[in-house]
């Protein structure tokens, strides 16, 4: 983890704790980079009286040293964002607690840091007595609307073919472990003659607007885009294609070895109990507006629907746009301030918005 303890208005005894969980194909750095306009959630957050840690997930660039396995084992990368939720962000949390002498903490995920925390929230109930308040941003779990996508469609729909290729060629992670993906897209689209081309396409292809985003940004954000594991990224397109917020599918097989049935169990979701506030955009096809209301009415502890309704706000906007500040972090930031530390409130809730 990275830490900023406090912000430009120096330290203080009192300062809330948060911890910043990031998305797929993220670390730490993609909450920073956006500072460049102000837009970023983890200054913001530090300017205003928190303590901020900042996540790497397993196989990132900051975590890759493992005691006893080198990346470059295949073994290395056998995780998904199952075993992040279940293992790690309980060990990050306790780590926090440990080190600020607190009861409990402030969380934000983005997208994957959502999605690991209601596996953690699920597998590891008793660490919801440890959260204040959970702030998801675009988290993932039910995806009822992306399978409509075609290429969405066609990746999930061979989501066991795509296993097979992993399994047989060893292409355990992404990239390749012989490759960084930004250093792929750096030499394609910074300093070359196609570099604003290039940026169109990409954001493009992922919904984003490039009238939204700095294009001065893009370089950071790709020097910082890690490696993630392959089984992550089957492990969302089993969801699609099952339309489920199960575990890992390994085949009727393993899974009678591991799970004791035929198919993966669901998460219990209604089992959640820790405090959540939800931020949702209509312009986000990776974690639709209906994926997220029906997590919110799935749990007794939704505290907050927020949604974004310009369908220019896409998935990476969330903390790539140059009008994220305004939009989202200011709000977001206004609602954490509302609870104490022991996690009450004297203001009631909006639960939609």
């Amino acid at each position: 983890m990275h830490r900023i303890p406090y912000g430009r208005n120096g330290s203080s005894e009192n300062r809330r704790v948060i911890l910043l969980v990031h998305g797929l194909l993220n670390q730490a750095e993609h909450f920073l980079i956006a500072g460049m306009y102000n837009g970023s959630l983890a200054y913001l957050l530090a300017d205003n009286e928190f303590d901020v840690w900042l996540a790497n997930c397993r196989g990132t660039n900051h975590s890759r040293q493992h005691i006893s396995l080198s990346s470059e084992d295949p073994m290395f990368w056998n995780f998904s964002w199952h075993e992040i939720g279940k293992y790690d962000l309980p060990a990050k949390i306790d780590y926090i607690l440990e080190k600020t002498k607190k009861r409990k903490i402030f969380y934000a995920g983005y997208s994957q840091g959502g999605t690991s925390f209601y596996v953690m929230c699920t597998e590891r109930p008793e660490y919801q007595d440890k959260i204040i308040l959970a702030s998801l941003m675009a988290p993932s779990a039910f995806f009822p609307e992306t399978k409509k996508i075609p290429l969405a469609n066609f990746f999930s729909t061979n989501h066991e073919e795509i296993m097979e290729l992993v399994d047989d060629y060893s292409l355990y992670c992404f990239p390749s472990i012989k490759y960084s993906l930004g250093e792929v897209l750096m030499s394609l689209c910074v300093d070359s003659l196609f570099d604003n081309q290039c940026y169109i396409f990409l954001l493009e292809t992922t919904g984003a607007k490039p009238e939204n985003i700095n294009p001065y940004m893009l370089p950071l954000w790709f020097r910082f885009s890690p490696k993630v594991a392959a089984k992550q990224i089957v492990h969302y397109l089993q969801l699609i294609y099952s339309g489920t917020f199960r575990k890992f599918d390994y085949g009727t097989t393993k899974n009678l070895q591991i799970y004791g049935q035929s198919k993966p169990p669901d998460y219990p979701v209604g089992n959640i109990t820790a405090p959540i506030a939800f931020y949702s955009s209509l312009g986000d096809f990776m974690a639709e507006y209906s994926d997220i209301q029906q997590m919110c009415s799935r749990i007794l502890s939704c505290e907050r629907s927020f949604l974004l309704r310009s369908k220019h706000f896409s998935h990476f906007d969330f903390i790539l746009s140059n009008k994220v500040e305004k939009k989202l972090n200011v709000p977001m930031l206004r609602f954490m301030q509302r609870y104490d530390e022991d996690g009450t409130t004297k203001i009631k809730n909006k639960l939609v918005e």
